[in-house]
């Protein structure tokens, strides 16, 4: 099973990407997709009978991989990186070409758009990270782990 760039994975695509607070990632479409939804098909996939090939999911909206990336970075908490896109810029050391991240035409769709996603996630404000994105020194720090916290 294939699926393409996951919600989850926004703030770890940034992270890839930034150098000197800024993200750089190649203009290229993405259609991100909901882990939930990966794994009810991987699981659903599991228990069918055998496809002797490849099966691929993406998600039903189709946007720039940096539109992608500033929303999850900026939709709730205040995220001091700019996120540019730039055809050199490498993705995760490869480069791309616009659509290399498109799944086939064979791929199933996926229902849960990344508005729906945002809204259905719990807040994160907790013990977890009592100080936001400020370190100890009060300076402004990415915070590392899935792109939910943006959805809050």
């Amino acid at each position: 099973m294939r699926s393409t760039q996951m919600f989850e994975s926004a703030e770890d695509i940034a992270t890839a990407g930034t150098e000197d607070w800024i993200v750089w990632v190649p203009p290229v479409e993405v259609r991100p997709v909901s882990l939930t939804d990966v794994a009810i098909m991987l699981a659903h996939t599991a228990v069918s009978r055998p496809l002797i090939g490849v099966r691929e999911i993406a998600g039903p909206e189709n946007v720039r991989l940096d539109a992608f990336v500033r929303a999850a970075l900026t939709t709730v908490h205040a995220e001091h990186r700019h996120v540019l896109a730039d055809a050199r810029s490498p993705f995760f050391g490869a480069r791309l070409r616009p659509t290399d991240l498109l799944p086939g035409a064979d791929a199933f769709v996926a229902r849960t758009s990344y508005r729906e996603w945002c809204a259905g996630r719990p807040g994160r404000e907790s013990a977890e990270n009592p100080g936001g994105g400020e370190s100890p020194d009060g300076a402004h720090r990415p915070r590392h782990g899935s792109s939910d916290e943006g959805c809050h």
